[in-house]
């Protein structure tokens, strides 16, 4: 749909009126402009409305976005805490084995310090008994050798006695003979006790030996016995570990278990949020789809009253901006008649971004020439109403090589938080705008375009405004548009 117009002169708006008389043509035309103004008021209330529900459906869009991830991620939870619970279920009855077999060697530790304590009593004792009967023997030896010197007396008595014998002849043959025995006896008892000396001198060196032995015995026994101790008291520590790891898997088999209830629990009522935010996703889609057709519907609505010279509260802005759009075209086809710049670089969509700059810069062949020529008449056109904020031209991908000297400034550096957000509101040259309005008056080849947008002014200002765009042709070739934005 085209919306030719010309400015409000005499036309078939006032060629029609001419039916009517003069009162009825002031009515018509005063009703015409409030039900225009009404309409811009609509307008506003629309895109007002529209932006929220915009807002509003990109944050539940988000939400959804975010459900879905989260949904996902708890179902990799409860698979993780399925893997977690599964190996630790299948680990208590290997602990509940190990604890039963620490348990029996426990037992077997406790009978075998019981064992070896008695034996090293048994050792011990039977030390003893051998020291006592190695000084036993010894004292034997005593009485032996006391036993030997008598009978090494008696010999020597029965020798004596011999001799008395012999001197006194017959008278004393008996008692030779009796002489001769005691002498033989005594002789005999010799033999005998050097026999026993020499088998207690065995048993004497056996029973030391068995002394030494039972001593290294004792001592031995002694250690095996700590050593028995020890490992019955390391039996018993693992048994109290084992205990307490068992302890601690039934604890955490029952913590895995109702985590992973939770998390089914969990996992299904998100998926049923998630459910109902991606319907009301769906639904604000639809919506916010309905209300921009319905803003765009108004729009045209505005436009047809401006296109038929109706006096509406838009009209002085829209020539304006006619008239500015038509003098941009002009100066630009005088730079290329004059070759100060050629057709290729007017039309250059080489974006060179700028460093160092947030929000990003860039420039192309034609932004000297844009400041040179447009700059002042860009300005200007501040002038024009109190209510306008912006004035500018974009080529036909929203770049904005030059604007209005206020929106100008060079970028604040360094890029903190505080600078980035006042290079957006104030440093509004050589960018992109490729937001819906911008991109929709760049491209716009209508004679003329009204929008009505919530315009950020950055640090979190919002202005509901009202763009107006009319193209900018070179030579038959649609360059960009200028835009023209005011306050509401």
């Amino acid at each position: 749909m085209k919306w030719w117009f010309l400015q409000r002169e005499p036309s078939q708006a006032q060629s029609s009126a001419s039916f009517h008389s003069p009162q009825q043509q002031i009515i018509e035309e005063s009703v015409l402009y409030r039900t225009a103004e009404r309409i811009g008021n609509l307008a506003v209330n629309i895109a007002e409305a529209a932006d929220e529900i915009h807002v509003i459906s990109f944050h539940v869009s988000e939400q959804s976005s975010l459900l879905t991830e989260s949904s996902t991620q708890l179902e990799q939870i409860t698979r993780a805490n399925q893997q977690i619970s599964n190996p630790v279920q299948g680990l208590l009855p290997v602990i509940n084995k190990a604890l039963a077999d620490i348990e029996t060697s426990d037992q077997i530790a406790a009978k075998t310090t019981q064992a070896m304590d008695q034996l090293l009593s048994t050792v011990r004792h039977t030390a003893q008994e051998l020291s006592a009967i190695q000084g036993s023997l010894t004292g034997l030896n005593n009485v032996i050798a006391t036993i030997h010197q008598i009978a090494d007396q008696t010999n020597l008595l029965a020798l004596n006695a011999t001799i008395e014998a012999a001197r006194a002849g017959d008278a004393g043959r008996g008692f030779a003979v009796v002489a001769s025995e005691v002498k033989a006896l005594a002789r005999a008892t010799q033999l005998q006790l050097g026999e026993i000396k020499e088998v207690i001198t065995t048993v004497v060196q056996h029973v030391g030996r068995s002394v030494i032995e039972s001593r290294h015995a004792d001592q031995n026994a002694s250690e095996l016995g700590q050593l028995s101790q020890h490992m019955r008291t390391s039996v018993t520590d693992a048994c109290t570990v084992v205990n307490q790891v068992r302890g601690t898997v039934l604890g955490l088999s029952d913590i895995a278990a109702d985590n992973l209830q939770r998390c089914q629990c969990a996992e299904t009522h998100l998926a049923h949020i998630a459910e109902k935010i991606h319907l009301a996703d769906t639904k604000l889609k639809n919506i916010d789809g309905s209300v921009a057709e319905s803003s765009k519907n108004i729009e045209k609505l505005m436009g047809l009253f401006a296109a038929n010279a109706v006096a509406t509260p838009d009209l002085p802005f829209i020539n304006k901006v006619v008239e500015v759009g038509q003098k941009i075209s002009a100066l630009f086809e005088e730079a290329l008649a004059n070759h100060v710049i050629t057709m290729p670089e007017l039309f250059d969509e080489k974006y060179v971004p700028i460093a160092n700059t947030n929000p990003l810069q860039h420039r192309t062949a034609f932004v000297e020439l844009t400041d040179r020529l447009l700059l002042k008449l860009l300005d200007s056109i501040l002038e024009f109403d109190s209510r306008v904020v912006f004035c500018a031209a974009v080529d036909r991908n929203g770049f904005l090589p030059t604007h209005n000297s206020k929106y100008s400034h060079p970028q604040r550096q360094p890029l903190t938080e505080e600078n980035i957000a006042w290079n957006t509101a104030n440093c509004r040259n050589r960018r992109l705008f490729t937001d819906k309005t911008g991109i929709s008056a760049a491209r716009n080849q209508e004679p003329f375009l009204i929008q009505t947008y919530r315009r950020d002014m950055g640090g979190g200002v919002f202005l509901m405004m009202k763009d107006v765009s009319v193209p900018i042709v070179i030579g038959g070739r649609h360059w960009g548009g200028l835009r023209m934005g005011y306050k509401v």
